[in-house]
């Protein structure tokens, strides 16, 4: 979501799961209690992160992302990355 990138347009679920059970179980918590963090601003005492995998069916972007990401900051929110490049599974799956 922070990079513009549309499903069935820039990229495509990459396993067989079923719309609306795109997120792996079990995910990551943690807590932002006593931070500066937008989250503890905003009332939350933390966030539990989920993780999807994509893979890109756009021909160019495949080769450069930048080509089919926005990261200027989505639904006026500020930018959360700065530069974006794709990475074989095997060098980011453990």
């Amino acid at each position: 979501e922070e990079m513009g990138l549309r499903v069935g347009v820039d990229v495509a679920l990459a396993s067989e799961e079923k719309e609306g059970e795109e997120e792996c179980s079990g995910g990551i918590r943690y807590e932002t209690s006593g931070t500066a963090s937008w989250l503890t601003k905003n009332g939350f005492s933390g966030q539990e992160l989920h993780w999807v995998v994509y893979r890109c069916t756009h021909g160019r972007g495949d080769a450069d992302p930048s080509l089919i990401c926005d990261l200027s900051g989505q639904n006026g929110e500020d930018p959360e990355f700065t530069q974006v490049d794709w990475r074989p599974l095997s060098r980011v799956i453990d």
